[in-house]
């Protein structure tokens, strides 16, 4: 409930008390508590701690212990709040890395797709970017009746009405249509300095 409401000093103590009983019983529970640390740790940035817990996380020890008890749908979180903590301290190869990682466990997870995309446009990936955030608004159909279809019966992205009601969608659907401007934007600067 802290962690909920950004009290994170307040959970953390909570959370280690429940990381020391569930180490000792209920070892399958432990990398979903290590990542609420992590969360905790991030949130108060300290990047380098909530790094070095979540890679114990999708350590092969904790990975065996998610898979034998059929909870291994974590894995993806694990890897998307990695990431994260790569891209806050500027290790932009890595956090890609664990973003493609985090896709191989669930090629459906937006967020990661997002953050991935993301994280190829910082590294001059400017397609593969696009791509992403095209996936990740495909299994967002929440903007699809705002968005314009084009002549060859595919949405374009890039536009939004001007009149949208923005607070009907979720944010990381606008923020996927504002980076796909951003990405064709800069990938047609680079085109025409080319020439």
């Amino acid at each position: 409930l802290h962690v909920r409401h950004n009290h994170f000093n307040l959970a953390l103590p909570y959370l280690l008390k429940a990381y020391k009983i569930s180490d000792k019983y209920f070892t399958y529970v432990s990398p979903i508590i290590i990542n609420e640390i992590a969360f905790c740790l991030y949130n108060k940035k300290k990047y380098l701690k909530a790094k070095a817990l979540l890679e114990k996380t999708i350590s092969h020890n904790f990975v065996s212990k998610l898979d034998s008890v059929g909870i291994n749908c974590y894995l993806p979180i694990f890897y998307l709040n990695l990431a994260h903590c790569c891209l806050k301290m500027n290790e932009l190869n890595i956090a890609l890395k664990y973003s493609q990682q985090g896709l191989s466990y669930n090629l459906t997870c937006t967020s990661l797709m997002r953050l991935n995309g993301y994280l190829k446009d910082l590294v001059g990936e400017h397609e593969a970017a696009q791509l992403m955030y095209h996936r990740s608004l495909f299994l967002s159909p929440q903007l699809l009746d705002l968005i314009p279809k084009n002549t060859a019966k595919t949405y374009d992205y890039t536009f939004l009405p001007p009149d949208a009601n923005y607070r009907m969608y979720r944010q990381h659907d606008i923020f996927c249509c504002e980076m796909l401007k951003w990405s064709s934007n800069v990938q047609n600067s680079i085109k025409e300095s080319n020439k």
